[in-house]
């Protein structure tokens, strides 16, 4: 048997451990950099890894870096882009709700956060951006309606009934908003937003 023939697989095998090593090498210096607040360093560790290798984790990982960095545009382009390849995956959608709120793309944001929800009913974070949205825009109803279903599901969060409780506000229901920010400091005691809104010093 000719030695060279026997040892190609073995070759061949001690260099893709070797390629998947420096992947992995790779993607340690990106988490780690962005660690440290470095996220230039981090994003440019990026560009050393195969773009074939787990393109979905690439796709996103290059949208939040991008958002870290204020580089709104590029970042949507990258979650944008993986919504397109994987349009069920709810992180992709959600990735997309960062940089139109911070560039306030109210309507845009809420229709990819509601899209999220399409797909994952009830999504905390989805909702939470959705309220962000609706109420910037200044959708009271549909922002009461929503932070109210958001309360039944989640009883013991704060946020959501501060949102709830700025919608009934808005819309002038004086009962409901007092039974929602008082619902508020009993989650946190000396909310400054609830004790104002309910005249305690």
């Amino acid at each position: 048997m000719n030695p060279k023939i026997t040892l190609l697989p073995i070759l061949f095998g001690v260099l893709l451990a070797t390629t998947a090593h420096a992947g992995e090498a790779d993607w340690a210096k990106s988490y780690q950099q962005e660690s440290t607040g470095k996220n230039a360093e981090a994003l440019a560790a990026l560009e050393a890894i195969d773009k074939d290798e787990d393109t979905h984790l690439m796709m996103l990982r290059r949208g939040w870096l991008n958002y870290q960095l204020g580089r709104h545009d590029e970042s949507l382009k990258s979650y944008t882009a993986a919504v397109n390849r994987y349009p069920r995956s709810v992180e992709a959608l959600l990735g997309q709700t960062l940089p139109l709120l911070a560039t306030r793309r109210w309507d845009e944001a809420a229709a990819q956060a509601r899209k999220a929800l399409e797909t994952a009913p009830w999504n905390y974070t989805a909702a939470t951006r959705l309220m962000v949205a609706l109420e910037a825009k200044k959708d009271w109803k549909e922002l009461a309606k929503l932070s109210g279903d958001m309360a039944e599901r989640f009883p013991s969060d704060a946020t959501v009934r501060v949102y709830l409780a700025r919608a009934e506000t808005a819309l002038g229901w004086k009962n409901e908003a007092a039974g929602s920010w008082q619902e508020v400091l009993n989650r946190v005691p000396g909310h400054i937003e609830a004790k104002k809104n309910l005249g305690r010093p």
